[in-house]
């Protein structure tokens, strides 16, 4: 008799409309099709994956391919992703396009008063993974999963969110410095370059931060309508 676990579930999202994606997403473990089992509402589900990490891959026709580690134990995982645009997605109104020379991957985030959240304790320290989070309105799209960039400086990092229940956040990596009360936290995409060129797409001009983890630089620019280029 065969046994069948579910090891992932992945729920995604078109990440321009929201809207949970159809079935044209393909889902890798470990560079080898998983053969994903599509579920109405945006529904991917992995099973008989082994126990331990897996590095991940999901590919879909006009997104860009998302890429993550996830560890499979006991209880099957879930995951909530919105994929990006990539060049070729059929926009239905005016956009504006940024496009990052790099040679690592980075992370934005748009700067603005709606999209901003603040650390609501006196302090955190290297290690914690839990902490009390001020959120006037959480954004469409705040959930497990979902990337969250530090702005503090020379100590700016990035985490994943793991949970929030409305005052505490938890993330899935230890933090590496010490945060005050009143850090700004920014809900924030990852982008992989290809051919030295990371693109992104946002729904108006907006102010940005660009960081790049790997070489610890951050840059912000203020991008127009429709087409910006930078490097970092």
């Amino acid at each position: 008799m065969i046994s069948i676990k579910v090891s992932i579930i992945f729920q995604l999202f078109d990440g321009f409309t929201m809207k949970p994606l159809g079935r044209s997403a393909a889902v890798f473990a470990d560079g080898v099709n998983a053969h994903a089992e599509y579920r109405s509402g945006g529904y991917y589900v992995l099973v008989n994956l082994e126990p331990g990490w897996h590095e991940l891959s999901i590919q879909s026709p006009y997104f860009q391919t998302e890429r993550l580690r996830i560890e499979v134990g006991e209880l099957p995982v879930r995951r909530y992703l919105s994929l990006k645009p990539s060049k070729n997605y059929p926009f239905s109104k005016q956009v504006t396009r940024l496009s990052v020379t790099c040679d690592e991957s980075i992370c934005i985030a748009k700067r603005c008063d709606s999209n901003e959240f603040k650390l609501a304790q006196d302090s955190v320290n290297v290690g914690e993974t839990e902490f009390r989070l001020y959120i006037r309105k959480p954004p469409l799209g705040f959930y497990a999963g979902k990337k969250l960039l530090f702005f503090d400086g020379d100590r700016t990092e990035v985490s994943e969110l793991l949970n929030y229940d409305g005052q505490t956040a938890k993330i899935t990596r230890p933090l590496s410095y010490i945060h005050k009360r009143g850090t700004t936290i920014y809900p924030c995409e990852i982008y992989y370059p290809e051919n030295r060129i990371c693109f992104a797409v946002l729904d108006e001009p907006s102010r940005v931060l660009i960081y790049c983890e790997a070489s610890n630089m951050l840059k912000e620019i203020d991008l127009g309508n429709p087409e910006n280029y930078t490097k970092i």
